[in-house]
């Protein structure tokens, strides 16, 4: 079993099992919060993302989310993980 502590929280795009990455933060599992600073206005695709196996593909057994969002100025998103599972 992986040793997993911590959490990827990106803005970018989902491309298949692979993420395009704009931002990236690594939240520790313990931290209730983040914060993204000096980032561009726009839309973007907020994913957090347990990496389980550690092998940089979204992949079966992952944990993830996303939701579309809009950056014109600070707001609070809240976000839950659940295991991925998709039939191929």
């Amino acid at each position: 079993m992986n040793n997993v502590n911590e959490i990827r929280v990106i803005l970018g795009e989902r491309q298949g099992s692979n993420i395009k990455i704009d931002y990236e933060e690594i939240v520790d599992l313990g931290d209730n919060n983040f914060e993204f600073e000096d980032i561009a206005q726009g839309e973007y695709e907020l994913i957090a993302w347990i990496d389980v196996r550690n092998n940089n593909t979204l992949e079966n057994g992952d944990y993830f989310v996303s939701k579309n969002i809009t950056v014109e100025e600070d707001k609070n998103v809240d976000l839950t993980l659940e295991e991925l599972y998709e039939e191929e």
